[in-house]
């Protein structure tokens, strides 16, 4: 089950549908439009641990749609099948930016190539959906950096630089191991932001 608000904007582009994002950090005026994707017979949505409604999900459209007025705080989705609580989805209303956060991501297969995800949070540990920091990557040791994305699909830039710019607060690099067996280091910098180390073999 997965909890999303879109944002209002029209498409940059006619094949895309109107933008949505996974965050609770709005204007505090106006109302938004809230979605849950499941496949529960029935989703409930809470503000601030105050139900909004609970309502039932077509078979045919796997979703339901509500219309909330922004308070700063936590929205949840709790899912249901046969009247048992199966799912939870929820979004926090995050602080400004404060560290950078570096997660090794798994693949399933061998290799002497890593992909890891560089992510701009809150003091708290939430991430920042809106964070566009322009952040450094430098791999020290027993690797090299070969490239760094952003899912940014308008992007027409290089993919071999040190540096790019986050994109809802996330940015994707790969590594190479030139010597197998020692380790290597990742630091990642940006103004502002305390700086993110990772140490692998």
């Amino acid at each position: 089950m997965q909890l999303f608000v879109f944002t209002g904007e029209q498409p940059q582009n006619a094949w895309q549908y109107q933008p949505a994002l996974l965050k609770w950090n709005w204007p505090d005026t106006g109302t938004l439009k809230v979605r849950t994707a499941t496949n529960c017979d029935e989703v409930e949505l809470f503000l601030n641990k105050k139900s909004l409604g609970r309502k039932s999900i077509s078979p045919d459209l796997y979703f339901s749609d509500w219309t909330v007025s922004f308070q700063p705080g936590e929205l949840t989705a709790i899912g249901y099948i046969h009247g048992k609580k199966v799912g939870v989805s929820t979004l926090v209303t995050a602080g400004p930016a404060a560290n950078l956060q570096i997660s090794a991501i798994p693949l399933s297969i061998t290799s002497d190539i890593g992909v890891y995800e560089i992510t701009v949070k809150d003091k708290a540990g939430q991430i920042v959906i809106d964070a566009t920091n322009a952040i450094t990557v430098k791999v020290e040791g027993g690797a090299k950096l070969i490239g760094i994305d952003n899912g940014d699909l308008n992007y027409i830039g290089s993919f071999k630089t040190d540096t790019r710019n986050a994109y809802h607060g996330r940015l994707l690099v790969t590594i190479q191991k030139t010597s197998p067996g020692n380790e290597f280091r990742i630091i990642t910098t940006a103004q502002g932001l305390t700086t993110g180390n990772l140490v692998r073999k």
